[in-house]
Order: C-alpha cells, then sequence, then structure tokens
C-alpha cells in the first residue's frame, strides 16, 4: 500500500491529537461526521474502529515520526 498523502496524513495527526470529527470536518472543510471521516483509514490500515486507529497512529509518533514527513506504506 502506498504513503498517504499529505492531507490525509495531517487528518491522521489530528486525530491524535484529540481533534473532534467535528472540529477535524470544520478545519478541512469536508461535511463528515463519526465514523465516515475516519473510515477510509481503518480500511487503509487494516483496523477495525477508532481505538485501534489511535493505538496504532501513537504507536507510529511514538517511533519518531514527525508531523512534516510522510507517513510510511503499510503492509
Amino acid at each position: 500500500m502506498g504513503a498517504f498523502s499529505k492531507r490525509e496524513h495531517e487528518l491522521l495527526i489530528l486525530l491524535t491529537q484529540g481533534e473532534t470529527n467535528q472540529q477535524i470536518s470544520k478545519n478541512f472543510s469536508i461535511d463528515r461526521h463519526g465514523k465516515k471521516l475516519y473510515k477510509p483509514y481503518l480500511q487503509k490500515l487494516n483496523v477495525n474502529n477508532r481505538p485501534e486507529l489511535m493505538a496504532l497512529l501513537y504507536g507510529l509518533q511514538n517511533s519518531g515520526m514527525k508531523d512534516d514527513q510522510s507517513c510510511p506504506p503499510f503492509r
């Protein structure tokens, strides 16, 4: 699987910073709420729910991924 786009990476960073779906939707000027906002990332990262997504993302941040780096490809 390829790396995330810059916009996708920014959205994932906001999720790890505790932003709500509503805040993220407003920041990105998109009209999405609830699971629809992050559902593509659940599928792309092969996780089942937001807590699993958050655990994975926190693991990436703790491994040294910086905000300005591309997210590595996932297998």
